[in-house]
């Protein structure tokens, strides 16, 4: 919901931009999840959860801090980063946690490494992906 009001605060049309194909790096984070969780091995799915959890609390701030500062995004438009980087290290810690826990098992401990790995190269591809668009992404 965060996200959604976000986008509702830059003054785009939620339904429009909601509705459309989702781009290289949102199809790579939502497939790899359903392949983990349906075909793949479900306990992987922590690595995309560590990554998820690693870049809001490593980035989330900075970058709302940038958008608002270098790019005039209004502050009540950054709530989705803002959030993410101020209460994602309590999930951070408890993935990490619950990562330890496995970490005797070699094989699910390569399937939670392999989608972390993957889960930030998806993350990098979302940039891009918006890099790409330019001002194009709204229309």
């Amino acid at each position: 919901m965060l996200c959604i009001r976000d986008i509702d605060a830059l003054g785009e049309n939620v339904t429009s931009i909601l509705s459309g194909n989702p781009n290289p790096g949102a199809w790579g984070i939502v497939t790899q999840c359903y392949f983990w969780a349906s075909q793949g091995n479900p306990v992987a799915l922590l690595g995309d959860a560590f990554a998820t959890e690693e870049l809001g609390v490593a980035r989330g701030r900075d970058v709302a801090r940038l958008l608002e500062t270098n790019y005039s995004i209004p502050r009540k438009a950054t709530n989705f980063l803002r959030v993410h980087g101020s209460e994602d290290e309590q999930h951070l810690e408890a993935a990490a946690r619950t990562i330890e826990w496995y970490a005797g098992d070699r094989d699910q401990y390569a399937d939670i490494d392999y989608a972390t790995r993957m889960n930030y190269r998806y993350y990098g591809q979302l940039f891009t992906d918006v890099l790409d668009l330019g001002d194009r992404w709204s229309q």
